[in-house]
């Protein structure tokens, strides 16, 4: 029995500890992402003036939640992962069951870009994580711990773990902060095809409606359905009729791309053109961030671009008025509107740049982190795509998983030789 019971806590602790390892994770490579999401909760809650702390918070909540899956899998600091773990699935397990019900987000953001899930999958997904938990934390308390270190080199190395683990599970987030996030999940990733990414296949689902009509009699109005309503007799007078939407059809991950003109002309395709020129796409959603050195730097690119025949937009969300006065502050992009969820999509910064041939990205960069602007020169358009193609952080994301098995390996020898030690 007792045999029984410690293997079912091994599983519960190795189930929690790989979904929030991988949740937190990939939650923590885009923190921003996340932060958007925390921001439609406060949205949707009423809670609008917390905007400015979504970011920070976002940073707090992924890379805790990161910490806490490794803690469970290496078996450090049992107490705090197990409480954390337990805090964290009693606040989620009844918010999502809410979301679920009201709808009013229709994705959760817990796998962040990488997986989505509805309301009730996530529900779903969560009873048998709060049940988990909850189990860790009542064998937890029937237990007491003995594994005590007997000096204070033994202490140390009993925290060094922890604080190595706590140091791995913050870096991704830093990372994102500093550069770009080391993986990107979205369709505007380096080597996507943004025109395949628009399609939609043929035979895809379309939006299913239905029709409701509105009609008065006698001063009293009742609404009917396009099956039963009284087209034929006289008494009943039409007032108003309104398409309801029963099914959503198939959705493009890229569904919502334009560049506007002022005059409402849209250059999407003059963007994605298939005909080998290199272009620039320049995103700002917020004009107002752009300071002085970076209209500098943006009109050095522009001025490169031309004289290298290559061609540069700029997109922006920002009002008809913000963009005549970033004009006459000495922008010489051309602005186009594009809208603002789309914009922060396709780079995680105020300003960046991505790199597009035949409408496949070849790169990304944050404004600061761009190439100078004699790196678009005439001779950039020669090369070939596998030349030009970013690796954006997949080198990191692999340091970093050379580093976990290293300490993986560390944890195992270290308790080899304390079975050894105790055997003999």
């Amino acid at each position: 029995m007792q045999s029984a019971k410690r293997i079912l806590v091994v599983l519960c602790r190795i189930l929690l500890g790989v979904v929030f390892t991988f949740s937190g994770f990939v939650k923590s490579v885009d923190p921003q992402g996340f932060a958007y999401k925390i921001q439609d909760y406060f949205t949707a809650f009423g809670l609008a003036s917390l905007h400015p702390t979504a970011y920070v918070l976002a940073v707090l909540l992924v890379s805790l939640e990161f910490y806490v899956g490794l803690l469970l899998l290496f078996g450090e600091l049992q107490k705090f992962a197990t409480v954390m773990v337990t805090l964290f699935m009693i606040v989620f397990t009844p918010l999502t069951l809410y979301l679920a019900i009201a709808n009013p987000v229709s994705d959760c953001g817990c796998f962040g870009d990488a997986i989505k899930l509805t309301n009730w999958q996530t529900f779903w997904k969560n009873v048998p994580l709060l049940l988990a938990s909850i189990f860790l934390l009542l064998e937890l308390r029937s237990t007491t711990s003995t594994n005590k270190p007997a000096c204070f080199k033994c202490k140390i190395m009993r925290n060094a773990l922890p604080v190595l683990l706590a140091l791995f599970a913050f870096f991704p987030a830093f990372w994102a902060t500093v550069d770009l996030p080391m993986i990107d999940f979205r369709p505007y990733r380096i080597g996507a095809n943004l025109l395949k990414g628009m399609a939609i296949p043929e035979g895809a689902p379309q939006d299913e409606f239905r029709t409701e009509f509105v009609y008065e009699k006698d001063g009293v109005e009742k609404k009917f359905s396009e099956f039963d309503y009284p087209w034929d007799d006289s008494t009943w007078h039409y007032v108003s009729s309104e398409n309801i939407l029963v099914q959503k059809g198939y959705e493009p991950p890229i569904h919502d791309f334009a560049l506007e003109t002022m005059t409402g002309e849209n250059k999407i395709q003059d963007l994605l053109a298939s005909d080998s020129v290199l272009r620039l796409l320049v995103v700002t959603p917020f004009l107002e961030t752009l300071t002085d050195d970076d209209i500098s730097q943006l009109n050095a690119l522009q001025s490169q671009c031309e004289a290298s025949r290559m061609q540069l937009f700029h997109g922006t969300a920002a009002s008809q008025d913000l963009q005549e006065d970033l004009y006459k502050r000495g922008l010489k992009t051309a602005l186009y509107t594009t809208n603002e969820r789309t914009l922060k999509t396709i780079v995680r910064a105020a300003t960046g740049v991505v790199l597009i041939r035949n409408a496949v990205v070849l790169n990304k960069w944050r404004l600061h982190a761009t190439p100078t602007a004699n790196y678009f020169n005439e001779a950039l358009a020669s090369q070939p795509d596998t030349a030009l193609m970013g690796n954006g952080g997949t080198y990191i994301v692999g340091c970093m998983a050379i580093v976990l098995l290293l300490i993986a390996i560390a944890k195992i020898l270290t308790l080899h030789r304390k079975d050894t030690a105790s055997a003999s």
